[in-house]
């Protein structure tokens, strides 16, 4: 630890540096040397706030199970899901009016078509996903099954039997979850956060924070930290005979917001102060000034001490 009195003996100097730069008058040796250690401590730190505040870039990686989740698609091909034996529901006035699929239909939704994706019973001991799609445009996509091409109209309900584990890519904006109140049956289970951020002066990346989720939790991902635009996310739905279905979502975000039980919900963003520890940068930047003020501490001693040898050393003349 830097003693206080060598702090002290600085800062008693630093009335005589003020005076002198106020009067132009040239600076006592002390105080010069004084001055440029502290405009160099100075221009260190601000260095360091630079780098501590500088806008990095974050990487959110969600994963877990859900019953419902929400995806407004966007233009990208990797948006083809398998829908094959699904029953599809086009007019709600008429519930028993289904149009059945055969094996190797896939739908294809239109760019901002937005889908609910929920689980539920379909028969004894299995399940199936519904997607309940709708959109501003005409139509909400196309279904393309080996003998025609389905366009659908601005809302559609697809019913999927699920028959084997199945995966479901997509590119988009995503809610996960439902937020817990009356009337809803379809909840996030559980949920792993991790925040990766961009080092410095690298492409590599670091853990930044990770943090797990509570049951019942509704989660939305947003690219700037007013929370008012939805984040670009890509991941993929592991379909399974199961109550639920896992989920993997990565997205390059600001803040992720999280409503439990009715409340207004909070904002979940990385820190500044993982970055001292994680980020080799900043590690070596630390480290680095804290030796160069060691050092310099040890070089002022060092001269002290051998000036007041030569004082000592010095012939008496009287």
């Amino acid at each position: 630890m830097i003693k206080a009195s060598l702090i002290r003996n600085k800062l008693v100097l630093l009335p005589a540096v003020i005076v002198a730069l106020l009067k132009r008058k040239p600076l006592p040796v002390g105080a010069r040397n004084i001055l440029g250690k502290w405009l160099f401590i100075l221009s260190i730190l601000l260095f360091i706030g630079y780098v501590l505040l500088a806008q990095r870039e974050n990487i959110f990686t969600v994963n877990g199970d859900t019953q419902s989740i929400t995806i407004a698609f966007s233009a990208n091909n990797i948006n083809q899901w398998n829908v094959s034996y699904a029953k599809i529901l086009l007019d709600v006035t008429e519930p028993e009016n289904l149009l059945e699929l055969p094996s190797e239909s896939y739908f294809l939704p239109q760019n901002l078509t937005t889908a609910r994706i929920v689980i539920k019973p379909y028969g004894k001991e299995q399940y199936a996903f519904v997607i309940s799609a709708e959109t501003d445009n005409a139509s909400l996509g196309q279904i393309e099954t080996p003998y025609e091409v389905i366009d659908l109209p601005a809302y559609a309900e697809i019913t999927v039997p699920i028959t084997s584990s199945q995966i479901l890519p997509f590119d988009g904006k995503v809610r996960i979850g439902e937020d817990v109140g009356i009337g809803v049956e379809n909840i996030l289970l559980n949920a792993n956060v991790q925040i990766v951020e961009k080092q410095f002066f690298r492409e590599d990346r670091y853990i930044a924070a990770a943090f797990s989720l509570d049951a019942g939790d509704r989660v939305t991902l947003f690219q700037d930290s007013s929370k008012r635009q939805l984040a670009d996310t890509r991941g993929f739905l592991r379909m399974k005979q199961s109550d639920a279905f896992a989920f993997t979502i990565h997205g390059e975000a600001e803040v992720l917001r999280v409503d439990r039980l009715g409340s207004n919900g909070y904002g979940i963003s990385p820190s500044i102060w993982p970055r001292l520890t994680s980020d080799p940068i900043m590690a070596a930047i630390s480290t680095l000034l804290a030796t160069l003020f060691l050092l310099m501490e040890f070089i002022e001693l060092f001269t002290k001490f051998i000036s007041r040898k030569r004082v000592e050393d010095a012939p008496n003349t009287k």
